[in-house]
This record gives C-alpha cells, sequence and structure tokens, in this order.
C-alpha cells in the first residue's frame, strides 16, 4: 500500500487513499468507507445475513448494496473531545 503523504493544506497532514476492492478487501465485519464510483457510504464487507457468501454490506441496513462496490478506504479516526 501507498505510504500517506504529506501537505500544510490538511489538519491531520495524512491523506488516506482508496483501495481498489479487486486488489484488497478489509478484515471481515469491519466498518470502511466504500464508493461504486458514484456515491460514498458506509459499510462492510462479511458473510451476508443469508449464509450464501461473502459480499459488501451497507452499515446502517441489513441490505447488501445494489451496486458493485469498486473502492474502499479506511474510516478516518474518532476526534478527541
Amino acid at each position: 500500500m501507498e505510504k500517506p503523504f504529506m501537505t500544510p493544506h490538511c489538519a491531520t497532514g495524512i491523506f488516506p487513499v482508496w483501495i481498489r476492492a479487486s486488489e484488497a478487501l478489509p478484515d471481515s465485519c469491519r466498518d470502511v468507507l466504500v464508493t461504486d464510483g458514484g456515491f460514498v457510504l458506509v459499510g462492510s464487507y462479511h458473510e451476508s445475513w443469508h449464509g450464501d457468501g461473502y459480499r459488501w454490506e451497507c452499515t446502517v441496513s441489513e441490505y447488501g448494496f445494489d451496486s458493485v462496490i469498486t473502492h474502499w478506504m479506511e474510516l478516518p479516526p474518532i476526534p478527541e473531545l
């Protein structure tokens, strides 16, 4: 995986990178950002609720995505209060 680059224009200085789903998948049942090239949502990759194999599922519902997830990236860290 590519190392993040630093810039003075970002508060953290770290830019996450999109990872092609065809090249690598996140650990099962872990929330990540996903995109189909048109929308960005939070999802996870795990065994489906119906037991018919692994698939991307939307974190806010029990359903899989209707579109093909092409890329994913780690969620940013939760801010300290």
